[in-house]
């Protein structure tokens, strides 16, 4: 469920972690490998639709936010790989959501279509009661 274009990318906790502490790139290597760590994020989220596991999607994309927030807003450079992966994995996202919805959207119809059969051969109901008084 995207919400924004990204200033990065999205998925679940933390799926790829962080540049190490020691890390030679330092802050600059963070940032970068936040990026990648938000095309993760939309990996996953392609994966969780892929699989209607929808129940997954709103942490999911409460992570992917929180990750969007943090970074700056003006993306370095570097991460312009990151980022153009990112928004294709969202229009994948996307895409998949509209699929995942006709399937449903014809299930659906199916679902009805067969109560409609069987209550054909449901017996006749009788219409009201009939009280036949004499007096």
């Amino acid at each position: 469920m995207p919400d924004r274009e990204p200033a990065g990318c999205a998925a679940q906790d933390d799926p790829v972690p962080a540049a190490p502490a020691g890390d030679r790139g330092g802050r600059a290597g963070r940032i970068l490998a936040d990026y990648e760590r938000l095309a993760s994020l939309f990996e996953l989220e392609l994966k969780l639709v892929s699989e209607r596991r929808f129940d997954e999607l709103e942490q999911l994309t409460r992570a992917r936010l929180r990750l969007q927030d943090s970074l700056p807003s003006t993306p370095p450079v570097q991460a312009r790989d990151a980022l153009e992966r990112c928004s294709l994995l969202r229009r994948r996202v996307e895409i998949e959501l509209l699929r995942v919805r006709e399937t449903l959207l014809l299930e659906l119809e199916q679902l009805a279509r067969a109560q409609r059969a069987a209550a054909g051969y449901a017996p006749a109901r009788q219409g009201g009661r009939r009280i036949a008084a004499s007096a």
